[in-house]
């Protein structure tokens, strides 16, 4: 697959438009010309359309090369496509995909996936403490990561949206003490690649 399908793929499976996908990096019509193969983008925007994208550099290019992501990363990287809880059927799905990965996955998040996929398609109809119930457990795992990924990233947003306003908060100050912390280390490390 060359680069400019793998591009249009992840955009139409993340549901976003060649507009959005372009908005504060580059042009509408560069995606699209990138999609058709008619253009390549400069290396360093197409980190940053990769990035909007939702997958790592070395899965992109993985999957590029003809690779087919895990059972267990390609729910991961569903789940990550969604953009709010109105897409209830998606969801759904989804959950549905987890469950049935839950006994042969090795990865922690699928667990995670399906708490937090149920307390969102729930979320009009179960009260507060039915739904803290069933992401706590994904919370009190989560905080205790020393440093969080990607995923941990997008699972403790949804889990905001969930809790009760004064919970949210407690985790929300951990979140930013937690991003600033990760700044920090990235600028030590950008300081010994310079110095190397």
């Amino acid at each position: 697959m060359n680069t400019g399908e793998m591009i249009h793929m992840l955009r139409k499976n993340k549901g976003m438009s060649q507009l959005e996908l372009a908005k504060n990096i580059t042009t509408r019509r560069s995606i699209g010309e990138v999609e058709h193969g008619y253009k390549d983008l400069p290396y360093t925007t197409m980190i940053k359309i990769i990035q909007r994208l939702g997958i790592s550099l070395s899965n992109f290019e993985e999957y590029r090369q003809g690779h087919q992501f895990s059972a267990d990363q390609a729910l991961i990287n569903e789940f990550e496509s969604i953009s709010d809880t109105s897409e209830v059927k998606k969801m759904k799905s989804i959950l549905k995909k987890a469950r049935q990965l839950e006994e042969k996955s090795t990865l922690r998040y699928i667990h995670y996936i399906i708490c937090v996929l149920d307390a969102l398609i729930h979320v009009d109809t179960y009260n507060c403490d039915q739904l803290t119930n069933l992401v706590k457990p994904v919370w009190n795992e989560l905080s205790t990561v020393s440093v969080w990924n990607h995923t941990d990233l997008f699972i403790i947003n949804n889990l905001l949206y969930i809790f009760d306003f004064q919970t949210a908060l407690r985790i929300g100050k951990k979140l930013l003490l937690n991003l600033t912390s990760m700044e920090i280390i990235m600028f030590y490390y950008k300081m010994l690649f310079i110095l190397i």
